[in-house]
């Protein structure tokens, strides 16, 4: 296989492992869905094939690998999301009519937690 072809795959195979869709990559390299498709697909974007011929004079192959911030990227931008949803009340938004405190009968907490403590030190 070319190296085109084992890029292409190991893009490919990336893209599935994270549940992107094409517009999603597309959204988060800055161009339009359908050339992440031409690019994934091989019609668009080929590595120059000089690049090829030269690495291949020189004994070299181009090895394509998981990226150890990868999934930083990944869990950063649900953090973001995440934070987004809260930004208005660190709690998230509150049912109407809870924004006053609600009186609470029964048992403190504490004593029905008591079994749960552990021991008093």
């Amino acid at each position: 296989m070319d190296t085109n072809l084992r890029v292409r795959e190991a893009m490919r195979a990336a893209v599935r492992r994270r549940g992107l869709t094409h517009a999603q990559l597309a959204s988060r390299l800055g161009i339009k869905q359908p050339s992440v498709t031409q690019l994934l697909n091989g019609t668009y974007g080929k590595i120059p094939q000089s690049l090829l011929e030269a690495l291949d004079a020189l004994g070299l192959e181009i090895t394509v690998v998981e990226s150890a911030t990868a999934d930083d990227a990944d869990t950063a931008q649900a953090k973001a999301e995440a934070m987004s949803l809260l930004s208005t009340n660190p709690w998230g938004k509150k049912p109407a009519g809870l924004a006053t405190p609600v009186e609470v009968k029964g048992p403190a907490i504490e004593d029905l937690l008591q079994e749960h403590r552990g021991p008093d030190l």
